[in-house]
């Protein structure tokens, strides 16, 4: 990914918020189905990746990540989004990663 951004380019990634470190037995069962049987074949390897850890392994900079309040609709003007905001579940919350390349 980092080869194909322009410098200063940023990558983000929107995921389920169901992390598999933090996940109940029944989220952890959940996952074990989707990639089985609901054609989710990544499924159990996106909620476990460690985004961060990715990013900075391939060169990334200024990597941020965490839960995003999920929006269904538009944006007002003073609305501001934010990483790291509280897990409130599926339907209710996004797990946002992003990062920026570099300017060299």
């Amino acid at each position: 990914m980092l080869s194909v951004l322009a410098p200063g380019g940023v990558v983000v990634h929107l995921e389920v918020p169901i992390r598999a470190s933090e996940a109940t037995p029944f989220d952890l069962v959940r996952a074990d189905f989707e990639t089985r049987y609901n054609n989710e074949p990544f499924w159990l390897g996106a909620v476990s990746a460690d985004y961060e850890a990715i990013a900075r392994k391939a060169g990334f900079q200024e990597i941020a990540a965490g839960f995003q309040d999920a929006s269904y609709g538009a944006p007002r003007a003073d609305q501001r989004f934010e990483f790291g905001g509280t897990n409130k579940g599926v339907y209710r919350s996004w797990y946002i990663a992003s990062a920026r390349k570099g300017a060299s």
